[in-house]
């Protein structure tokens, strides 16, 4: 009887006892993690396990303590309720913000009974920040945002080490698009925390060809040539028809030539209208390329319309003819020539006065503003006559005897300007002749003081 009464104390006193007294813990927590160091503004997963050792069920509220701000923890689950010896698997997460400096961290992990606040555990957690060196494109920028027809355009790039420790080798990659693709590459040298490297492309477009809009796109890649960041900037290249005129002129003697030229300086296509004032263009004129005639602000003008590509030139040639007025000019000049020589060669005439015996009369007249030298008179008279020699006025300096009958010759010399000369002679018919006999021309010759020779003659007359 008394060992059933000693069974019975002892079942009771096991029964009343709490597991506490039996268990070192009322719960066993495993904690595992991704990785134990970070770098500052990234995250640590946790993945703990927690086992009710009690002989209960039991609900454990958790929390997670440290030395930091408690906001570098999420926790999903606050509260866990557990049968006896069940076990809840719970994430939870440990963040340092960016500007967290370089450290070991600890953090504690609490599980403590809802029912019981004396049956609770926890775990240490420790956590290491280590240096992080974070580049990026601080600056990606061109100088304006519009550009005229050849100029150059500068891009300026700046990459800085925002990180806590310095930052090893990387590659800016700038690739322009558009119309002249190309690429260029900016070599990133280690920086301290906080330096900045800058640098600066130009680059240089076809003045002629390149226009529009154009986009430039920076590649910041590490020293693995893993893409870290990228940046883009656009600009615009102006589209212009530059057309720019040139005029030459050259002239011969016969021919005036004007060149007319229109090139387009610029990137677009253009359209030029060449003018002309027809008013200042003799009729006399000859063009490569026929003209449009219109009247603008009352005056004719000549137009060329050309359309130009660029690089393209429009030229437009027209000839003014001299050779017409070099032609009258030519002909006036002898026609004034001609009338001169008529009005300054000696005038000589011939007359013969009627009678058994004729009286014949040479007159001489040096009608030119200058002196007329070596004056030679000639006379012939035909067979049928014959002279009385005595009876010239001036005796002549020769008689020849021809067949046709007798030359009288004079040599008077020099005459002055206006001077006159008459000479007379007499004639008689050798024999009885009926009718008329044509008298031939009497001749003059002479010299200008300038070397022009004159020859002369008179008219021819008759004697009866």
């Amino acid at each position: 009887m008394t060992s059933k009464l000693i069974f019975a104390v002892v079942i009771l006193s096991l029964l009343l006892t709490p597991a506490s007294a039996y268990s070192e813990e009322p719960y066993t927590i495993n904690i595992h993690s991704d990785r134990d160091a970070i770098l500052a503004g990234q995250r640590i997963t946790y993945t703990a396990n927690l086992t009710n050792n009690l002989n209960r069920t039991d609900t454990v509220e958790l929390s997670i303590t440290g030395d930091p701000q408690t906001t570098w923890v999420t926790l999903n689950d606050y509260s866990i309720r557990l049968d006896q010896s069940e076990t809840r698997e719970f994430i939870f997460y440990i963040s340092p913000p960016y500007d967290t400096p370089v450290s070991k961290y600890l953090f504690r992990l609490k599980a403590t009974s809802k029912n019981n606040t004396q049956d609770s555990i926890s775990k240490d957690i420790n956590m290491y920040v280590i240096e992080v060196s974070k580049i990026d494109i601080t600056i990606f920028a061109t100088d304006k945002d519009y550009y005229l027809i050849g100029e150059k355009v500068t891009l300026t790039t700046g990459v800085k080490n925002l990180g806590t420790g310095k930052s090893r080798n990387a590659t800016l990659k700038v690739e322009l698009t558009g119309l002249s693709a190309g690429q260029k590459t900016i070599n990133i040298p280690p920086l301290e925390v906080d330096q900045e490297h800058m640098e600066k492309i130009e680059y240089t477009f076809n003045k002629h060809h390149d226009k529009g809009t154009y986009e430039l796109k920076g590649t910041l890649l590490d020293e693995s040539g893993v893409e870290i960041n990228t940046s883009t900037t656009l600009f615009e290249i102006e589209k212009r028809a530059i057309i720019k005129q040139k005029r030459d002129e050259s002239s011969t003697i016969l021919e005036k030539t004007i060149t007319l030229q229109a090139t387009n300086n610029g990137n677009e296509k253009g359209t030029i209208r060449i003018i002309e004032d027809k008013s200042k263009i003799p009729h006399v004129i000859e063009f490569d390329k026929a003209p449009d005639e219109e009247t603008l602000d009352g005056d004719a003008k000549y137009i060329w319309t050309c359309e130009l590509e660029p690089l393209e030139t429009c030229t437009v040639t027209y000839k003014i003819k001299h050779w017409v007025y070099v032609v009258v000019f030519i002909v006036m000049i002898a026609l004034i020539f001609a009338i001169l020589n008529i009005i300054e060669r000696p005038l000589i005439t011939k007359k013969c006065e009627k009678g058994r015996i004729r009286t014949v009369t040479i007159e001489i007249k040096n009608r030119a503003r200058q002196p007329i030298d070596d004056v030679l008179v000639q006379d012939l008279i035909p067979t049928m006559f014959s002279v009385a020699e005595s009876s010239t006025t001036i005796k002549p300096a020769s008689i020849k005897r021809k067949k046709n009958g007798t030359l009288l010759i004079w040599k008077l010399g020099k005459l002055a300007p206006k001077d006159e000369r008459i000479i007379s002679y007499k004639i008689k018919p050798i024999l009885d002749v009926e009718g008329k006999v044509t008298l031939p021309k009497a001749k003059i010759i002479a010299k200008s003081s300038t070397g022009m020779k004159y020859k002369c003659r008179s008219q021819s007359i008759k004697a009866s």
